[in-house]
């Protein structure tokens, strides 16, 4: 498991509200693509897809983009992602965008499925994350307040930590390994 800190960038304007990774999750569904998830977190796989090279819209620098799905036990995703690398002011982060393809108790389609989250390395050396604004323009990304009150934080949080700790290229950029 990654060590993840109650801490903040500099630049941030809100505290990381975090619930510990290892707390209990649903283990069984009704059905694929519920809201609850199949299998225990130890039994989810990380499916990485090619990088593209982008333009940065703060600094115009072409950084890595990356893509990819965690996949529950039974191998249906039910999260995709996209991550990106910037180094801004000499500080490294990355920018994840996270769509969770779970539907509400009613069996619909989330309305708001998507979060923002900064990751950095901390004064410890360790990955730190916080909530921020998701800028999807469809109307399905939470803002930093929705996404903190969202019942779905801790397994947005859950994710996050799956990420980082089986996604390679993540820690190899923000701690300086690449």
């Amino acid at each position: 498991m990654s060590k993840h800190e109650d801490h903040r960038p500099e630049t941030s304007v809100s505290p990381d509200v975090r619930k510990p990774a290892d707390t209990a999750r649903p283990t069984t569904a009704a059905g694929k693509n519920e809201n609850k998830i199949v299998g225990s977190k130890d039994h989810w796989r990380l499916e990485t897809l090619p990088s593209e090279r982008r333009r940065c819209a703060d600094c115009g620098k072409f950084n890595d983009v990356m893509f990819g799905a965690v996949l529950q036990g039974d191998g249906v995703p039910f999260a995709m992602f996209q991550w990106f690398k910037g180094e801004h002011g000499g500080r490294r982060d990355i920018f994840i965008n996270m769509v969770l393809l779970l539907k509400d108790d009613n069996g619909q389609e989330l309305q708001k499925s998507a979060v923002g989250l900064r990751l950095w390395e901390d004064n410890d050396g360790a990955v730190a994350t916080t909530v921020e604004d998701n800028p999807l323009p469809n109307g399905r990304g939470m803002t930093q307040t929705e996404a903190l009150a969202s019942p779905r934080l801790p397994l947005i949080f859950d994710i996050d930590d799956f990420i980082v700790d089986n996604d390679p290229r993540i820690k190899s950029f923000l701690l300086h390994k690449d």
